[in-house]
């Protein structure tokens, strides 16, 4: 992994861990059908005990995956702090692909990709492999790159948000 550590000119900061409520608007509801308030659980902890290493590189390559989109986002062709943000003209097309995408990866995983093939959902290729034809193991990795990706972009979208790593917004 390229080193990251200029993104935080004045150190390392405190990764935060706690439960905060998001008030609901008139289109949106809770899953019970009831309007008001989202209980919503903020973990942007590294809890590295107990996970083995095939864990780690996940998390490690999705969530650089992540930063160079956040980056993207802001206008930048590199991981780097702005100056400035200009999101890109095609910033939209890239939370649709990001959407499309995710539910692509778990369709593959949970039904093998039929709900995709009647639905007409187009494959896509992640590493120059295209998903109808990437192992069980593997498609799991890229669906949880996808909903990663995807957390992103609710967060970017969405100003109640706190932060990209909270529960509501990591569901597949």
């Amino acid at each position: 992994m390229p080193k990251v550590s200029a993104l935080l000119p004045n150190g390392p900061v405190v990764l935060e861990k706690r439960n905060f409520e998001i008030v609901l608007d008139d289109e949106d509801e809770l899953a019970d059908g009831e309007g008001g308030a989202e209980s919503i659980a903020l973990d942007e902890t590294l809890e590295l005990a107990g996970r083995d290493v095939a864990s780690i590189m996940r998390l490690l390559r999705s969530d650089y995956n992540v930063l160079t989109w956040l980056c993207w986002s802001a206008g930048l062709d590199r991981v780097a702090l702005p100056e400035r943000l200009a999101p890109p003209p095609n910033f939209n097309q890239a939370v649709g692909m990001a959407i499309e995408r995710q539910w692509r990866a778990w369709d593959k995983l949970s039904t093998g990709g039929i709900m995709a093939l009647t639905k007409g959902v187009r494959a896509f290729e992640w590493e120059g492999i295209d998903i109808d034809f990437i192992s069980p193991a593997l498609v799991e990795l890229v669906a949880h790159e996808y909903t990663d990706l995807r957390a992103l972009f609710f967060f970017l979208c969405d100003d109640r948000q706190e932060s990209p790593w909270q529960d509501n917004l990591r569901r597949a």
